[in-house]
């Protein structure tokens, strides 16, 4: 599982070890408790990563207060948000009309729980070349 810390809302992202996205989501800062009890409950986790961004001290202290024992792996976020755009286009095709668009010019919707997929990617990437 991957978190993407923010001000107001927190990306969640779990991927499987083949890095199949199992589930995708942006979440306000005042319910990230609630949603990690949720995935704890549907899935195995075997790690839990963080990026190191905005706010991340914040939401890091409010999962570590809920869950003490939990091991979470802190992650650079650079460039997080660039791969959440092409993640969040990669994942959701764009219309007809929107491929007619240039591909910066068009608009996303919150893209927190993409850039939480991106810093899973990120982990996943370096741990490959460590091996």
């Amino acid at each position: 599982m991957a978190i993407d810390p923010g001000r107001a809302k927190c990306g969640i992202a779990v991927v499987d070890r083949k890095g199949t996205v199992l589930f995708v989501k942006a979440v306000e800062n005042s319910v990230v408790v609630a949603e990690l009890q949720q995935i704890f409950d549907e899935y195995v986790l075997n790690k839990v990563v963080m990026g190191n961004g905005t706010d991340h001290i914040n939401v890091l202290t409010k999962i570590k207060a809920a869950y003490p024992n939990l091991s979470i792996e802190m992650v650079d976020e650079k460039n997080t948000t660039l791969m959440a755009r092409k993640l969040y286009w990669q994942y959701n095709k764009p219309s007809f009309w929107q491929n007619l668009i240039p591909y910066d010019w068009r608009t996303t919707p919150i893209l927190d729980g993409y850039a939480a997929l991106a810093i899973a990617i990120k982990y996943m990437e370096a741990m490959d070349n460590k091996s």
